[in-house]
């Protein structure tokens, strides 16, 4: 705040409310959900007609936000790196067609990662039915044991009756 380092390396928490003078670059470590919030991310800098440089750590991770960033960059008259439209078009071409409802649009052709993870949801089901399976078995012999027991102790009340 006092001028000293002009530099704010931010997350969400500082992405919004923030006014701080003369922030000459934002880092971001990890890119934001939206493209919303790297707007106001980067926001920070650049104000009052001043010019700002903002960086963004990008993995092939986020690589279904590159081409919503893409477009936010290019709205903006912004340098695209290359590297960026790379992951953008193999984004595209690999998982994601179009812009219509994202839910919808995975292609058929779906990698091996995806493949596991069904396998994975399908363990877990099945253990899940075994775990349930396991604990009605449990309580209907801890229920059988103790009308056993009842029924036993009702026998021997009648018997010392008589």
């Amino acid at each position: 705040r006092d001028s000293r380092y002009p530099i704010l390396v931010a997350t969400d928490v500082a992405a919004r409310g923030l006014d701080v003078e003369d922030v000459k670059f934002v880092i971001n470590f990890d890119y934001p959900n939206n493209s919303e919030d790297y707007v106001h991310r980067i926001g920070r800098t650049g104000r009052s007609h001043k010019t700002g440089t903002a960086y963004t750590f990008f993995t092939q991770s986020n690589a279904k936000q590159a081409a919503d960033l893409v477009s936010v960059l290019t709205e903006a008259n912004q340098t695209i790196s290359p590297k960026l439209k790379d992951i953008a078009d193999s984004f595209r071409s690999n998982g994601f067609s179009g812009r219509g409802d994202r839910r919808r649009g995975w292609r058929s052709g779906r990698s091996k990662k995806s493949k596991s993870r069904s396998r994975s949801r399908d363990r877990y089901r099945r253990r899940s039915i075994s775990r349930s399976r396991s604990r009605s078995y449990s309580r209907s012999r801890s229920r059988s044991r103790s009308r056993s027991y009842d029924r036993h102790r009702r026998h021997r009340r009648s018997r010392s009756s008589d």
